[in-house]
């Protein structure tokens, strides 16, 4: 006859619970992290965007100017104002619009992954 063995008790059981609430503390934690670090690479683009050496401009998809930076006014001699009523086709000669709005939607649809150009500008 067999004596039945008594089943051990799982010994990590708190440990589980335990750990579970460790989880949401350290989700909650990486949450916080994930914020901050979100925070501080959007001020990195704001100080590079606004106080770099560069000319730099954000457009939406009708080409119209969304944000401008000092360098890209002055280089363009146009001030804020004027460039974001504008879009890039306005301050661009004829022989390069084509050209650049076939690339950007060739970027949109994901053809390209970078889009660079040189152009001059009106």
């Amino acid at each position: 006859m067999k004596i039945p063995q008594k089943q051990p008790k799982p010994k990590n059981r708190k440990v589980i619970a335990g750990s579970s609430k460790l989880m949401k503390i350290n989700k909650g934690q990486e949450r916080s992290r994930t914020g901050e670090s979100l925070r501080e690479n959007e001020e990195r683009f704001r100080r590079v965007f606004e106080e770099g050496p560069l000319g730099m401009a954000l457009v939406d998809l009708d080409f119209r100017f969304t944000k401008v930076n000092t360098m890209f006014c002055k280089m363009l001699g146009y001030s804020k104002r004027e460039l974001l009523s504008m879009t890039f086709k306005d301050i661009t000669l004829a022989d390069h619009v084509a050209e650049n709005v076939q690339s950007v939607k060739k970027l949109i649809k994901g053809k390209l992954s970078v889009y660079r150009t040189e152009k001059r500008y009106i």
